[in-house]
């Protein structure tokens, strides 16, 4: 196919910048301070990090060695109050004897609120390898239920159950902690955790016995109508999950949990100044002392509100969500990302907004404008199928409710175009300028829709357009470069093509097509 409606440099990027900073205008915190992540979140030194196996296989004298250096270090971790000392001390542990689980254990404890998914299964991972070679695992659970190592075990199985509660992966969560039950009744914790995942799965009659069965324990414990308040709202029953959890004051080892979903229904149901106050309430109740590296964020939740209500979040390192509203977290990433200095940052930004907009549509929360953030960032990082299905979705239930959005109009004429449908993608992108006329990436691939639909008068408007809006756009020199071309206007065309090739220096397809165009135009040939 001729034309770049595809290239990278600023034209695809500045309008979506200059709508990002009307956003960004809305971001603030408490004494903003940004902390990068305790060293990176890496090992005093790279070499000193052995796998289990690599460790298991040094001499016994060695072995002996790096395990009291890793003393030395988890001795720092417990009398430190810092978190990002308490971390990297852990880190540090771990990777000198990674035999320990409970050094695992300890950081993904921590890193669940403030290490971010990644981080968290790999310190499950390397938690769950050492049990193994302790001997103990799930599938031995029955007859060592009195091990010492029987603990680890199950706290192995429950971290990975929270871990998937937190990101609304129900029936993964159940994976684990189905086990524990079966291998005894009247754990609490594991009756808990086993209800909220049975209540986001919808799975009525599960999560109703844990209920009950906590509420003959204790009719006063708020565990029970915190179950109760997750399988209403998986039933779409918003206003009587609300009602199972107004009046609720939790303060047990998972109040922070209880409170965000406390939070997140009142949320859900629009009554923002009680989300407000159970998500503040969720920060004060976070399960460590040091909050010197989480900052307080003002951010807009997803969505088109006139009022651009802002609602707060709390943010870890500069970048992992802790609590609050995940909503505005995920508007928040989509923000990071286009405006992201380098491929890491970019990337990194990118899936945290994926990830956010996945776990709200779990949730049932902000469904269509979840699609639109999860679908924008596939288009703009080139996954093109994944990107159709999610904006046709949005763009479905906008036109429900009788909206429609430019991006994701114009999102779908530039998948179409890139798919070489042309005469597909000119209806999307025509309303995606309708929308916003001020949109020159739309203008320019509009244009191309049009030079490729042989429609050489609509082309030049539009390209100029599009030009006139944004002339660092090479995407839009390129493309009436190539339109002049086609019209055997060479001496145009290779002064466009010149310009794009100035604004992409080192871009092949813009070159060729320049050669093209100086060859034709020195021979005077005529196409």
């Amino acid at each position: 196919m001729e034309g770049v409606s595809w290239m990278k440099p600023g034209a695809i990027l500045l309008f979506l910048m200059l709508v990002i900073l009307v956003f960004l205008g809305g971001c603030g915190s408490s004494g903003r301070s940004v902390f990068k992540g305790p060293s990176s979140w890496s090992y005093n030194a790279a070499g000193d990090s052995l796998g289990l196996e690599a460790f298991l296989d040094l001499p016994d004298t060695e072995q002996a060695r790096r395990r009291e250096l890793a003393t030395a270090w988890r001795l720092r971790a417990r009398k430190s109050r810092h978190l990002d000392i308490i971390i990297h001390a852990l880190n540090n542990a771990g990777g000198l004897a990674p035999d320990d689980p409970e050094t695992w254990l300890a950081q993904a404890r921590l890193g669940r609120w403030v290490g971010g998914y990644v981080h968290t299964v790999a310190w499950l991972d390397n938690a769950a390898a050492a049990v193994r070679y302790l001997g103990e695992g799930l599938e031995t659970l029955p007859e060592n239920r009195e091990s010492p190592h029987w603990a680890l075990a199950r706290e192995t199985a429950l971290l990975r159950g929270w871990l998937h509660y937190d990101r609304a992966e129900w029936h993964e969560g159940l994976s684990w902690v189905n086990p524990l039950a079966r291998r005894g009744s009247g754990d609490a914790q594991v009756m808990l955790l086993r209800g909220l995942l049975a209540g986001g799965a919808a799975n009525h009659s599960l999560a109703m016995k844990m209920a009950e069965d906590i509420e003959r324990n204790d009719v006063f414990d708020s565990d029970a109508p915190w179950i109760k308040a997750t399988l209403d709202r998986a039933r779409g029953f918003h206003r009587e999950s609300l009602n199972h959890l107004i009046g609720l004051r939790p303060d047990g080892d998972r109040a922070a949990e209880c409170w965000r979903e406390m939070g997140e229904v009142a949320e859900q149901e629009e009554k923002f100044s009680n989300a407000r106050q159970y998500y503040r309430e969720s920060f004060h109740s976070l399960p460590f002392p040091d909050t010197a590296p989480i900052e307080r964020i003002l951010f807009p939740r997803l969505g088109r509100d006139p009022h651009r209500r802002e609602i707060e979040f709390w943010l870890a390192f500069d970048r992992y969500y802790v609590t609050g509203s995940l909503s505005a977290y995920t508007g928040y990433a989509w923000a990071r990302f286009l405006v992201g200095e380098g491929k890491s940052e970019r990337e990194f930004w990118a899936g945290q907004a994926v990830n956010g907009a996945g776990i709200l549509l779990r949730k049932g929360m902000d469904q269509a404008w979840s699609l639109r953030i999860r679908g924008l960032v596939f288009l703009e990082t080139g996954q093109f199928e994944q990107s159709l299905e999610d904006l046709r979705k949005c763009s479905s239930q906008l036109k429900e409710k009788g909206l429609e959005d430019p991006l994701v109009e114009a999102g779908l004429g530039r998948i179409l175009l890139h798919k070489e449908r042309y005469h597909a993608a000119r209806p999307y992108l025509r309303r995606a300028v309708a929308l916003d006329p001020g949109n020159a990436q739309a203008w320019a691939d509009l244009g191309l829709s049009l030079v490729l639909s042989e429609d050489q008068e609509g082309a030049k408007n539009a390209l100029d357009r599009s030009i006139q809006l944004d002339q660092t756009s090479a995407t839009a020199w390129y493309n009436r470069g190539l339109l002049y071309l086609r019209a055997g206007e060479f001496a145009k065309a290779e002064t466009d093509l010149a310009e794009a090739i100035r604004l992409a220096p080192g871009n092949q397809e813009v070159m060729k097509l320049l050669q093209r165009a100086h060859t034709l135009q020195r021979k005077g040939i005529k196409q």
